[in-house]
């Protein structure tokens, strides 16, 4: 990497050398001492390259709007609220002592049904036939929101992931330009070390944390 010299436009053919506080090409930002792009010999093509590669790992950029927002929500709580007018709210204890129909009592349940239906004589008059049938039946029909349901909290969960990630990966990008300024103006921001306490715990981590058995 060449010396830091009086250019004041950054150099834009990928053959030219890298030079310090040039501008790094799509950025607004300079070539900083500790950036790992920057490397002894290297070409403007390879910073050009690593910024492309860091953009393709941008897994959201939704740049919502509120406007956006509130059509959303405005939709969700509609659904929300005809659901409610035919839903059931369970307790937190109700959820865990009631039964339901699974895999381990899914024969018992039809062969029920059907016997329940095929032998009217089987019953006393008080006992109501329909009523387990009726159940069953509504069961089906509500359970046709279920995908769309969980394809709604599968995409929310996916994209605040996706979301939390670039921001990490974002802020861990700029470990060297916040390392090198804070060194160089000697700055005295806590915040600098809350910042710098993330790598070092990591470091710590991987350095404890066993190799993966084969």
């Amino acid at each position: 990497m060449a010396d830091q010299n009086d250019e004041t436009n950054p150099p834009v053919n990928p053959d030219d050398p890298l030079v310090w506080n040039m501008i790094v090409p799509g950025t607004d930002q300079p070539l900083c001492w500790g950036d790992p792009r920057a490397t002894w010999g290297g070409k403007v093509r390879d910073l050009q390259t690593k910024h492309k590669n860091m953009a393709q790992q941008n897994l959201a950029e939704l740049r919502l709007t509120q406007p956006w927002m509130t059509t959303l929500l405005g939709h969700l709580t509609a659904a929300r609220d005809l659901m409610k007018e035919k839903g059931v709210s369970l307790s937190p204890e109700d959820r865990s002592t009631i039964g339901n129909i699974g895999l381990g009592n899914l024969g018992m349940v039809e062969a029920g049904l059907g016997l329940i239906k095929d032998n009217p004589n089987w019953f006393p008059p008080e006992f109501d036939r329909d009523e387990p049938a009726a159940d069953m039946a509504d069961r089906a029909l509500w359970l046709q929101a279920e995908g769309v349901s969980l394809e709604i909290a599968e995409l929310w969960q996916d994209t605040a992931q996706a979301i939390g990630s670039d921001i990490v990966r974002g802020v861990s990008d700029a470990n060297p330009y916040i390392t090198q300024g804070a060194k160089l103006s000697g700055s005295n921001d806590t915040r600098v070390a809350t910042y710098k306490s993330y790598f070092k715990r990591n470091r710590a981590k991987k350095a404890t944390t066993p190799p993966a058995q084969p």
